[in-house]
């Protein structure tokens, strides 16, 4: 079954692996979320003065993957 690209990065984005998630790769969409998670953590225990617009980075980064993993996948060139 095709997935969409689209949707994957936008869920990705939303949720850290949820998009990897969508995909089937569950192990790759475990280590964003646990990822994100423990950055988290480490963030407000560490650096509780680091700008917000830095916790964007790694759904971003997140969304980039599961969209370069749905179109490695999924694409129609054969």
């Amino acid at each position: 079954m095709k997935k969409n690209a689209t949707l994957a990065a936008v869920l990705s984005f939303l949720l850290c692996g949820l998009g990897h998630f969508y995909l089937g790769e569950w192990r790759r969409g475990g280590l964003w979320l646990s990822g994100a998670i423990a950055l988290a953590i480490i963030l407000s225990l560490a650096a509780p003065q680091i700008p917000g617009i830095l916790t964007w980075i790694v759904p971003a980064l997140s969304a980039w993957d599961a969209r370069k993993i749905a179109l490695a996948k999924y694409s129609q060139n054969t």
